[in-house]
C-alpha cells in the first residue's frame, strides 16, 4: 500500500542518466523492505508494473549496466538502492 524510499538514493538515481524504464524498475524494486527476497521475473513485473518483455529486459540490461543491479553467480541479483563499485567479476 504505501513504500519507504531512501530519497538521498532518489535523488541520486534522477541525475543517473537512466531511461525511464530503468528508472520504474529501480521504484519497483526499491519498493520492497530491506532484505525482501523475490524471484525476478518478467511475468511479474508485466503484470504488475505494466512492462512489455522487451522493455523489461532493458530495463534490467540499463540497472545491470549501471551496477544498480548486481548478477550473483548463482544466477540471482542483488539489488542496490546506489551504484556499486564494478568489483564482482564472476
Amino acid at each position: 500500500m504505501y513504500t519507504v524510499i531512501n530519497v538521498a538514493a532518489l535523488k541520486e538515481l534522477s541525475t543517473s542518466g537512466l531511461e525511464g524504464r530503468a528508472i520504474k524498475l529501480w521504484l519497483c524494486l526499491a519498493s520492497n523492505q530491506d532484505g525482501y527476497e523475490f524471484e525476478l521475473s518478467p511475468a511479474y513485473i508485466q503484470k504488475e508494473w505494466g512492462f512489455t518483455d522487451s522493455t523489461f529486459k532493458r530495463a534490467k540490461s540499463d540497472l545491470i549496466d549501471a551496477h544498480y543491479l548486481v548478477p550473483l553467480p548463482n544466477g540471482n541479483y542483488e539489488f542496490y538502492e546506489y551504484p556499486q563499485q564494478a568489483k564482482w567479476d564472476f
